[in-house]
This record gives structure tokens, sequence and C-alpha cells, in this order.
């Protein structure tokens, strides 16, 4: 919808989106090295954190690879639900499966079509983490944009 597709339109349009990322965009996981403190001061702080992404398979060996799997309570790839970022299934699938409320939960994330869009629409508050300032002017609305 935010390339002005209305819902249906934007369902038939998702897989081949998708399609064209898997093939032409090759992903790279980056974790900076003060993510590990921060995440573990979080999770000794009583939080409860967990991983949306748009990936079709589960990535947890990835997670292992990374160092990040101590720290998170779920792990949850839109391929596993059917539902996509910026779709609010896929984050209503992750609070149902962590036990919360929409309305007292932080999604971070680092897209602002994908993560603060959908996380909004979905009822959580959105956090968009953009330290390259890809999204410098961002639409109005209740969120938290964290720049470099």
């Amino acid at each position: 919808m935010a390339l002005g597709a209305g819902p249906l339109r934007a369902r038939e349009l998702a897989p081949l989106v998708n399609q064209y990322m898997q093939d032409k965009h090759k992903y790279e996981s980056i974790v900076p090295e003060e993510i590990h403190g921060m995440l573990g001061k979080l999770k000794e702080t009583g939080y409860r954190l967990g991983v949306v992404s748009n990936r079709d398979h589960p990535f947890i060996e990835e997670m292992e690879k990374l160092g990040l799997n101590p720290y998170f309570d779920l792990s949850l790839a839109g391929g596993a639900v059917g539902s996509f970022k910026p779709e609010p299934g896929i984050f209503h699938a992750a609070l149902e499966r962590m036990d919360a409320a929409a309305q007292e939960t932080v999604y971070v994330g680092d897209n602002y079509f994908a993560d603060v869009v959908g996380s909004r629409r979905a009822g959580l508050t959105p956090v968009l983490y953009d330290p390259r300032g890809l999204f410098p002017k961002p639409a109005a609305g209740p969120s938290l944009h964290l720049t470099s």
C-alpha cells in the first residue's frame, strides 16, 4: 500500500516482490559490537525479546551463529505464519506466541515501511532504528526515529 496499491493488489504483488528480493538482494547480517551488551541488559531487566523477519523459513541457526539466541524468547519468520511485514498478521502472530498485548509492546525495526507502518497497524509502538538516515522524513504518527 506504500506504493499506492490497495490490499488486494498488494497481496497479489507480495510474492513477486518477495521473489525479486530473494533473487536480487543478498542480505548481510551485521551485529554491532555493542548489541550484545544492550540485549543482555534488556534481558536482565526483565524484558522479553523477539525477532520478527520477512524470511520464508526459520532462522534459528543464523541467530545461533551470530550469538543472539540467548537474548530472544521468540524468532518468527513470516513464511512460518503466512504473513509478511507490513501486514499486521505477522505482528499479531508474534504477540500471540509471546502472550503479549500490543499496547504494551515496543517494536524496533530498521525499515520504515515494513517495520514502523506494519507494527503501528498492529497496535504496537514503533521505534525506527535508522543509523544511515535512509528515512529522513518518516510519515507522521506515534513513533521514535533513532539516527546516528
